[in-house]
């Protein structure tokens, strides 16, 4: 039961130590100092607003109709609008346009509940300023689970709508992981998302891993795929002058069935290795993380899934394990630090995702180590 002294206590508690719960204030979200490009020359703009394509159909419609056609479009989409109607521009200084991203299927839905903390605010609230201060969230980092689950809420929505709607539309792709950032494009100070859509003709998957001097787990830094005939894309980086070795040569065999834990570290410390891994047959991860992020890795395939490749800090807080499996994996998504992965997550059709707190991707982790 929360209690008023519960609710207090919250406010000395930070990072992963913070309550789920956690709702950042509207002075904690504001903390940004970017400066924004001013309006001048206003009357210049209006007498050249005379001037303006005859044939610009945007432009006889009164505002407050511009203003509901930009709340229906991504505000990437809404801004970008005034290349074809100059009208459209003044979407930018518009607070009703700027205050519709904060709708609850909209941009940053996540922070809906301001909406309705300010409706009846005399004072005006500079929503576009709010919008831009959130691109980076400057709160506690436990206010992620709200964001998670919003991004899961809005998937199930646009689900539920593809399925009722009877037009002719691609079919919505399925998710495993932290794959819906594109929802509301916001990030974490420090951090930011890389995505690729894997080819048809993926043959490998490189798998980097390195153990900094002092640290008493691997950190996953990268991932590289590999194909026939397209270019090889990245997720990450691999370390300068990291070993690199195929699966299936002797080396790698060492380092995927090991004799200790010491060998292990010894093999991972600076600068790491990248183990490149078949996958022609690729279905998914599996991912083994704590607080700093990607600790191992394994690859989910059709025709066998890999050896776990890293080694695990058993003592961490807020270690998680998933896996994320699906019949045609499309895109993969990682949310990334200066040292490595931090997240992972999928997205395709035929999903078989599924969880585990103790069990190390479906073995004993103790029988493992």
């Amino acid at each position: 039961m929360l209690t008023q002294d519960s609710l207090i206590d919250n406010e000395s508690r930070f990072g992963e130590y913070a309550y789920p719960f956690e709702t950042p204030t509207l002075e904690q979200l504001q903390q940004s100092q970017r400066e924004f490009p001013s309006r001048k020359d206003i009357e210049k703009e209006e007498k050249l607003a005379t001037r303006r394509n005859s044939t610009d159909c945007f432009r006889k419609l009164p505002s407050e109709i511009r203003e509901m056609i930009g709340a229906l479009l991504l505000t990437g989409d809404a801004l970008n609008a005034r290349l074809a109607s100059r009208s459209m521009s003044e979407l930018f200084y518009s607070q009703t346009f700027w205050r519709s991203r904060f709708e609850v299927n909209a941009e940053r839905g996540f922070l809906n509940h301001f909406l309705d903390q300010l409706q009846h605010d005399k004072n005006p609230f500079d929503w576009r300023l709010l919008y831009h201060n959130t691109c980076k969230l400057q709160c506690g980092t436990s206010f992620d689970l709200t964001v998670k689950v919003w991004e899961t809420c809005r998937w199930i929505a646009d689900a539920l709508n593809f399925q009722a709607s009877r037009v002719a539309t691609a079919p919505l792709m399925e998710f495993g992981g932290r794959a819906l950032q594109n929802y509301h494009g916001t990030i974490w100070p420090g951090t930011h998302i890389e995505t690729v859509i894997l080819p048809p003709d993926l043959a490998r998957v490189g798998i980097a891993v390195v153990m900094q001097h002092g640290s008493n787990a691997t950190r996953v830094t990268g991932l590289e795929f590999i194909c026939e005939h397209s270019p090889s894309m990245s997720l990450g980086y691999r370390t300068p002058g990291a070993r690199l070795m195929k699966e299936k040569e002797p080396d790698a065999r060492e380092i995927l069935f090991p004799v200790s834990v010491d060998f292990l570290t010894e093999e991972f410390l600076y600068p790491g290795l990248q183990i490149l891994m078949e996958a022609e047959s690729l279905q998914g991860y599996g991912i083994y993380r704590d607080s700093e992020g990607i600790c191992l890795l394994q690859l989910l395939r059709n025709k066998g899934d890999s050896e776990i490749v890293g080694l695990p800090n058993l003592e961490a807080s807020n270690q998680e394990q998933y896996q994320f499996r699906m019949d045609k994996v499309i895109t993969v998504t990682a949310t990334l630090d200066v040292r490595g992965l931090v997240d992972l997550g999928i997205r395709g059709f035929g999903n078989h995702q599924a969880r585990s707190q103790d069990w190390y991707f479906g073995k004993n982790i103790f029988d493992l180590l």
